[in-house]
């Protein structure tokens, strides 16, 4: 389970076996306490193609990663190949611990 701090950048990477996405509509969900919280596509996405499988990797900004809260999310990577088959490639859990300052406000109070 991947896990970083509010105000972190993390980068998320996925190989998709056995599928060419590149020419694949892909989008990159971040979803925490049942509302989508950040959504990347296309140019926000670097994705290579090395028979057979497919890499998909993705990074959160620091303004990104502070619209979370601390606690547990999940990302989902979903693509849409030409021919229009829609299919999720991946569904993984991770976790939020909190910024420096959170740590700190929270002493102080």
């Amino acid at each position: 389970m991947a896990e970083w701090n509010r105000g972190a950048t993390p980068t998320h990477t996925w190989i998709v076996p056995g599928i060419d996405l590149s020419s694949a509509a892909i989008f990159v969900t971040y979803r925490q306490g049942g509302r989508n919280v950040v959504e990347h596509t296309g140019s926000d996405l670097t994705v290579s193609y090395s028979s057979p499988d497919t890499t998909v990797s993705t990074s959160l900004t620091q303004e990104e990663s502070l619209r979370f809260d601390e606690g547990p999310g999940e990302v989902q990577l979903d693509y849409v190949l030409s021919t229009g088959k829609r299919d999720i490639g991946s569904r993984d859990p991770f976790i939020v611990g909190k910024t420096f300052k959170d740590v700190v406000t929270s002493v102080i109070s």
